[in-house]
């Protein structure tokens, strides 16, 4: 499932708690002029990109919305980001539960998902504090392995440390707050952290990061709306509160420094931050902080060479042709515009503008022109071009209904040379080669008209008798290679008269799917292979989504989907989802990874107990394995093995670094039942 946006808005998210102090704190707020960048202005190799790798997106889905945050990776499994982002989100947004919760990293472009991993977090925090407003959520996989991690420094921040803030406000693709972004004077108050870096609705859970030492000082949570600044925690206090964050701070290495020495170092980052951006605003930055620093003349120097006002040249450009200089580049309503006069209210051919109309009439458009004739001197027996559709199939074809055949007598031979130009079959089961298809599909130019129009109309769905253009993107050049030779391959086009006062209609269905009918939705979102209806893959992807948040099934076998995703998944996953269902009393058989009877009933009555579309197996079998991991906390005797040793064994080693049975009183019956079994987990 891709995150929709349209689903939560940014007012919902940004509420107000006051504090005793008398200030008024705002979670995810934005405090002065918003002031950050994209995160892609910086090449994949630099110090920012390769910090944010670790950084992603946390979309929590609720029954009340989807609501995003941003979360960093801490260990193999761990992520950390607000508490008011995990279990408080619920009271902050009026809802009952959290459904699902997934990390997305890499998302570095809005709008763009091609490169990006999504992971399934438990929503139940591992560890928390709603005072300190933190939470550790546990992630089904290990983004680490790709994305690294970041470290947690328990270093106090100075007066005026530069910091860099990476995360994903409003959702949007992963962003960084450097400029002006450092500790405030004070830095800290009340053992918060108060910073000036630029955040936004969405920024909740980014790391406030020390630029000189590169690790995680602070987590960002709020904005103060009377006065220019940002809060954050210390994660010195965190660090002090938690047992599971304790494993993966980082050594203090850096012995402290005097006030002098800090200022250096910082300026030393920003020489070699601007130097790495090759930008003038980046070498502007570095020396309103740092003119006196030993770079500052280099620096000085590229501003003077690179960033002074250029001289503007003005080059004429030949304008471009449109419609206006040729009627070929017109579309069918710019064309229709230039060629119709109106006459007492009826449309009528223009006398002074005649390309356009020859243009018109080539592409066998009638731009709501109607012939007026007195007399008919054709029919459709005497002329073919007078005949509709039906009437001409019945003059060009012979023999019984389930056997039709081409009439290729003298009488008939024109009415069936017109029904080829139209595309039509008229029942005659008359098959085209593979090799003309082959042909045809490479290049329109070698068409011939039968199949040209094969691939360019299709039959409604809605009425099987009605010809229509095929919306399929793979088959779009066909459509226009048709409608440029004036072949109507026998749809019926309406067309709509517009002048200048009228608004702009709207895109059409496969453009938007929020602008589709049911019938036209189901058209788009579904292709036929191998006589079977099933999916669209891109770039129709928010076409099958909307169809199948709508509950329509678009004529496909929904049984037959479930399999198809069922064995799409790994061995070892499928047999996760069999014993999670077996564990929650749905499955019965053998856990075997096989798709039969058994797991496709099991599905559905979990899906039917649990009020989750059928249509959407990738939410349905996630859904299942949560579903378990909670069962699984509770009794440790439903566990399997593997679950069972994950919450048995302790998340830190002893000091000779050998793995330990968990203390805690929580998982004491995990314990026992593990040892009871006979397993070690890994404990010496």
């Amino acid at each position: 499932m891709g995150f929709d946006r349209a689903s939560y808005s940014h007012d919902t998210v940004v509420l107000s708690q006051p504090q005793s102090a008398g200030l008024k704190v705002q979670l995810e707020a934005a405090v002065g002029t918003y002031n950050n960048e994209p995160i892609r202005n910086y090449g994949s190799d630099s110090v920012f990109a390769q910090i944010g790798r670790s950084v992603g997106r946390l979309d929590v889905v609720t029954d009340n919305g989807v609501f995003t945050c941003t979360a960093f990776i801490v260990s193999k499994k761990y992520i950390l980001t607000n508490y008011h982002c995990s279990s408080g989100i619920l009271e902050r947004v009026g809802a009952s539960r959290i459904d699902v919760s997934y990390f997305v990293a890499g998302y570095t472009m809005t709008g763009i998902d091609a490169g990006t991993k999504k992971y399934t977090v438990i929503p139940t925090p591992v560890e928390f504090d709603k005072d300190l407003d933190y939470a550790v959520l546990e992630v089904l996989g290990d983004p680490s392995q790709e994305y690294g991690e970041l470290k947690l420094a328990s270093l106090v921040p100075q007066d005026g440390t530069p910091f860099w803030i990476i995360g994903h406000p409003h959702g949007e693709g992963q962003r960084i707050s450097r400029e002006k972004c450092k500790a405030s004077d004070p830095a800290i108050s009340k053992d918060t952290l108060l910073h000036t870096c630029d955040t936004l609705t969405g920024n909740s859970g980014s790391p406030v990061i020390d630029a000189g030492l590169q690790q995680v000082v602070a987590l960002h949570r709020a904005g103060i709306s009377n006065d220019d600044v940002n809060q954050a925690i210390l994660m010195s206090k965190i660090l002090e509160n938690s047992q599971v964050l304790a494993a993966y701070r980082a050594p203090d290495a850096v012995p402290k420094a005097e006030p002098k020495t800090a200022a250096v170092d910082a300026c030393d980052a920003l020489y070699s931050a601007a130097t790495e951006a090759k930008a003038c605003f980046a070498y502007n930055g570095y020396m309103n902080q740092c003119a006196s620093h030993v770079y500052a003349p280099i620096a000085q120097s590229y501003l003077q060479e690179f960033c002074q006002p250029q001289e503007t040249v003005k080059v004429e450009k030949l304008p471009e042709k449109t419609c206006d200089d040729d009627p070929s580049l017109c579309s069918t309503d710019q064309l229709c515009g230039q060629s119709l006069t109106f006459k007492s209210g009826k449309a009528a051919w223009r006398a002074d503008n005649v390309s356009y109309v020859t243009e018109a009439k080539r592409r066998g458009l009638s731009c709501g022109v109607i012939a007026v004739v007195a007399t008919p001197k054709n029919t459709c027996s005497s002329d073919p071009e007078a005949c509709n559709n039906a009437n001409l199939c019945g003059k060009a074809t012979a023999g019984p209904s389930n056997n039709r055949a081409w009439d290729m007598s003298n009488n008939w031979k024109a009415h069936v040379a017109e029904a080829k130009r139209r595309g039509l079959a008229c029942g005659v089961n008359e098959r085209i080669s593979s090799t003309d298809k082959n042909a045809c599909f490479k290049n329109v130019a070698q068409c011939d008209v039968k199949t040209l129009c094969w691939y360019a109309s299709t039959a409604d769905r809605s009425d099987q008798q009605k010809q229509v253009w095929e919306l399929d993107a793979n088959y779009r050049k066909h459509v226009t290679e048709a409608k440029r030779r004036g072949l109507s391959c026998g749809v019926t086009e309406t067309l709509v008269i517009r002048d200048s006062s009228w608004p702009s209609p709207k895109k059409p269905c496969y453009q938007n799917f929020k602008n589709c009918t049911q019938s036209q939705l189901c058209r788009t979102a579904t292709s036929t292979s191998g006589g079977k209806r099933t999916w669209q893959k891109h770039p129709y992807l928010d076409h099958v989504a909307e169809a199948k948040r709508k509950g329509l099934s678009c004529g496909i076998d929904i049984i037959t989907a479930i399999k198809t995703a069922f064995e799409n998944e790994t061995i070892n996953r499928r047999k996760q989802i069999q014993n999670g269902l077996s564990k929650l009393n749905y499955y019965r058989s053998e856990i075997d990874a096989v798709y039969g009877p058994g797991t496709e009933k099991a599905l559905t009555n979990f899906a039917k107990a649990k009020g989750l579309n059928i249509n959407q197996p990738e939410i349905l079998f996630q859904r299942v394995l949560i579903q378990f991991s909670y069962i699984c906390l509770k009794d440790a005797k439903v566990c399997a093995d593997k679950e069972l040793c994950k919450q048995a064994r302790s998340l830190t080693t002893d000091r000779w670094g050998k793995f330990r049975w968990e203390n805690k009183v929580q998982y004491s019956s995990h314990v026992t039942e593990a040892k009871r079994r006979g397993l070690t987990c890994g404990v010496r």
